[in-house]
């Protein structure tokens, strides 16, 4: 789980930080006995782009709507307080991709899945400061995907990454680079064990002996997710909430 709080300095996906001092725009809605923006209005700014929900004292709290083509958005619906978006939301980009995941002071952090513009799930991963964090799954198009713990970059690089193969029994385990394998061995899994606050993918024993890796790593992946109903609709049925994976070791 996250902090509660993002460093100084995160990357920020909020396009009005702070529009009432700094945009041009004609608001529409209620003002309390001081004139600030009170109860449901919208702001409409020059270039088009429209924020709608919920005001109090001037800042935005509650569900809101921004309709926006700044840092290549479309739209963000989510929960705000204090002004920013903290909460679960959804962002769609100019590209028609789009995600949902919890913000914390308009920076991505915590759990969060990306689908394609298709609506197919590319990438789960929890973030913290805006970049992803611990282990995260990448979906490979055309069946299969990449699971393991990320670097300090987000990418997953490193030994503590495989490759689920389309058929959900059998993991390349090894060595990556950026998402891409450069040695691995052979493991099948062997089934899914289940506890009030995890779920675990067993993997066995290396398929050829004789294979060698840099590292050893990891034989068991643990899900996080309590509510996982089954490895394949999680990950390419783009269940309601995707277990992610931990790797052990």
């Amino acid at each position: 789980m996250c902090e509660d709080y993002v460093s100084h300095g995160a990357p920020s996906i909020e396009p009005y930080p702070r529009f009432i001092e700094t945009e041009k725009y004609r608001f529409r809605g209620g003002r309390n006995a001081a004139g600030r923006f009170q109860g449901r209005g919208v702001v409409e700014f020059a270039n088009g782009d429209i924020l709608s929900g919920f005001f109090v004292d001037g800042r935005r709290e509650g569900e809101f709507r921004v309709e926006t083509y700044r840092k290549k958005l479309r739209l963000i619906i989510g929960h705000y307080e204090r002004d920013a978006l903290n909460g679960r939301a959804r962002v769609t980009y100019k590209d028609d991709t789009w995600m949902e995941g919890f913000f914390k002071d308009g920076v991505l952090h915590g759990f969060a899945r990306w689908f394609d513009a298709q609506g197919r799930l590319n990438f789960v991963g929890n973030y913290r400061d805006g970049r992803p964090r611990g282990v995260c799954w990448k979906v490979i198009k055309g069946g299969g995907c990449v699971i393991g713990r990320v670097d300090e970059e987000g990418e997953l690089t490193g030994c503590r990454v495989a490759y689920l193969y389309p058929d959900f029994r059998t993991a390349f385990v090894g060595t990556f680079s950026d998402g891409i394998m450069e040695q691995a061995q052979v493991r099948l899994v062997n089934g899914f064990s289940t506890s009030p606050t995890q779920h675990t993918m067993h993997l066995g024993r290396d398929s050829n002996p004789e294979e060698v890796f840099r590292k050893r790593c990891s034989s068991q992946f643990e899900l996080d997710d309590v509510r996982f109903l089954s490895l394949a609709d999680a990950v390419i049925g783009g269940a309601a909430r995707v277990s992610l994976t931990h790797v052990l070791g």
